[in-house]
């Protein structure tokens, strides 16, 4: 079914669902969750990058390499953008380790109290070890996406194509809703949730300054659960 499509009622439904889901299960107390779909974020956005074909590994690393990095620089870099890839096969596939990671002589470590470790890809046993620092690596998913949609804004095809294939809430209740974000002068992402408001000024924000603020608001609501 062709869904009626405006930019911003695409970006709008994308972070009501994809993104806000993130921060929900943040909210509930499951990192490892949230971590699983920051992953999945990243695996959608690879279709949002090329949306007439099946999204593939260089779609994903594309993404991350592209628009994360916008967030943070180090992202730019393949052997991160790899490694991030084999920790996503991990996850998703296997909950433990994957074909990706043992090709790679990989294990990771995901936290969410050691900033000074994030990205860090270090040797030792013989083995390469790769450090996550949850509250950034949430925080620059949502920027990067974010970067994504504030550069897609001057080519609307391939998102309208992109957005008759994603999920959206629909219904009465998801029409009212969404009538709501049409009609409102800016935008209202609070709206899907509270870690979002930064998003609702209108581009004033820098990427970066967007990956600092929902970082630091990340790491506040998981101390709060300490």
């Amino acid at each position: 079914m062709t869904r009626v499509y405006t930019s911003k009622l695409a970006k709008h439904d994308f972070f009501d669902t994809a993104v806000a889901d993130i921060l929900r299960a943040l909210d509930g107390g499951s990192l490892l969750g949230a971590a699983i779909l920051s992953m999945c974020c990243i695996d959608y956005m690879g279709l949002a990058m090329n949306p007439s074909k099946k999204n593939t590994s260089s779609d994903f690393k594309k993404f991350v390499k592209n628009h994360m990095s916008q967030a943070n620089i180090i992202y730019s870099n393949d052997a991160i953008a790899e490694a991030i890839y084999a920790v996503r096969n991990s996850l998703i596939h296997t909950y433990g380790t994957s074909d990706a990671t043992e090709k790679m002589n990989l294990d990771f470590v995901i936290n969410q109290d050691k900033i000074e470790t994030h990205l860090k890809l270090d040797w030792r046993n013989n083995r390469f070890i790769f450090y996550l620092y949850l509250p950034h690596f949430i925080a620059e998913v949502v920027a990067g996406v974010e970067s994504f949609f504030r550069e897609s804004f001057s080519n609307q095809d391939p998102i309208h194509e992109w957005y008759n294939k994603i999920m959206v809430v629909l219904g009465k209740a998801g029409y009212a809703y969404r009538l709501e974000v049409s009609t409102n002068p800016g935008n209202i992402h609070a709206r899907s949730h509270r870690l979002l408001a930064v998003l609702d000024e209108q581009n004033t924000q820098s990427i970066e300054s967007i990956r600092n603020m929902i970082s630091q608001m990340i790491k506040k609501l998981l101390n709060s659960k300490l």
